[in-house]
């Protein structure tokens, strides 16, 4: 191998020396693990007819009327409209997190390129969170009117089907207080609403055996010193031999699991440019133009994979040098159909790491290039 590079360099074999670089270490000393974890009373829970006081009508009687009142069966009576802006925050920040990690093994890998830009909106989106929850617990109050009100005329209407051993009056008002009392307080929403992330570092294998190693050591100093016999001095050493193992086990698996992210960078990074080649060449057969939006899209694309290559992995930034290159020149009918070559080019040597196998559109078959 040495003497390949010198020739490709024109230096002497013996001026090369052999840098042995741990990737995995490279690695887990860039980035971060980010969780996630939003999390809200759901207003759902299935409500049963004793819930409501109903004992008097059957469980079939209910069971239509719940089937007509959707919301009145599963969801604890919150207005659709507020349950959907805790759901768009949620969907929003859950995006941003994926936008700048790498879905790994221990969840999602923040590169250290991309921390500062994640931890931004975040920010943003947990103080939406935030005041979207003092809202609701401002309006509850309110919001309990408005639900009890629309669901009066729904409890008139299930009257008719009880024997109406109570009046029509009685039977509304115990229905809607048993009603009110399924209904959250304020309270009860600041303790279940949140919005908390958590940032863990990855221990390396050679951490892990190290702290192993280190407690190995001191039981087993402590249990030799006790050891009055030969029998006993052997029992340690076979629990020290089943600690060994224990480690070697724990130092593959993580061994295993840190492939397995270097394997999903690689494919994220490189799948990436292949779709979106691959969306553009699509686009350049159907119109013989490179739209703006394809422009938009390439540019967007250099942008986030830029970031998003923190391993400065040398294919990635020549394909994007190359793409660069490429819509830096005025694109004309004449040079379009060398444009089209080199997202081509670019997306064959990329196709392999593709989630979806698409074929790319055949350019030999793009009018503007016959």
């Amino acid at each position: 191998m040495v003497h390949a590079v010198a020739e490709q360099i024109g230096e002497l074999p013996e001026r090369i020396k052999e840098r042995k670089v741990d990737w995995a270490a490279e690695v887990v000393k860039r980035g971060v693990i980010v969780d996630l974890h939003i999390g809200r009373t759901r207003f759902i829970r299935k409500i049963t007819k004793e819930d409501l006081g109903l004992d008097e009508i059957s469980d079939a009687e209910f069971q239509e009327f719940v089937n007509e009142y959707y919301d009145l069966g599963s969801k604890l009576l919150i207005p659709r409209r507020i349950l959907l802006l805790f759901n768009r925050i949620e969907g929003r920040a859950r995006g941003n997190l994926y936008r700048f990690t790498f879905q790994t093994p221990w969840g999602c890998f923040c590169p250290y390129t991309t921390y500062a830009t994640w931890k931004e909106g975040n920010e943003k989106l947990k103080g939406e969170y935030r005041n979207q929850k003092l809202q609701l617990m401002e309006d509850i109050p309110f919001l309990k009117e408005e639900i009890l009100n629309e669901y009066r005329n729904a409890a008139k209407k299930l009257y008719e089907r009880t024997n109406r051993s109570r009046t029509e009056e009685d039977f509304v008002e115990g229905f809607l207080e048993n009603l009110e009392a399924q209904i959250p307080t304020a309270a009860e929403i600041e303790r279940s609403f949140y919005y908390e992330e958590n940032i863990y570092y990855i221990p390396l294998p050679t951490e892990v055996e190290e702290e192993f190693l280190r407690a190995e050591v001191t039981r087993r100093e402590a249990r030799i010193e006790q050891a009055r016999t030969q029998a006993e001095i052997d029992k340690v050493q076979m629990e020290v031999q089943m600690h060994r193992d224990t480690v070697a086990r724990i130092m593959d698996s993580k061994k295993q699991k840190i492939d397995s992210l270097m394997d999903s960078i690689s494919q994220n990074l490189r799948g990436a440019i292949f779709t979106t080649l691959r969306d553009v060449l699509e686009s350049i057969k159907a119109r013989s133009s490179l739209s703006g939006a394809s422009v938009k899209s390439l540019k967007g694309l250099i942008e986030k994979t830029r970031m998003m290559n923190f391993m400065a992995e040398e294919d990635v930034e020549d394909a994007l040098l190359k793409i660069e290159e490429a819509l830096s020149q005025k694109v004309r009918h004449s040079t379009l159909k060398n444009v089209a070559k080199v997202f081509h080019d670019i997306a064959t040597e990329f196709r392999v790491y593709a989630l979806e196998k698409d074929e790319l559109p055949d350019i030999r078959e793009f009018g503007l290039l016959l």
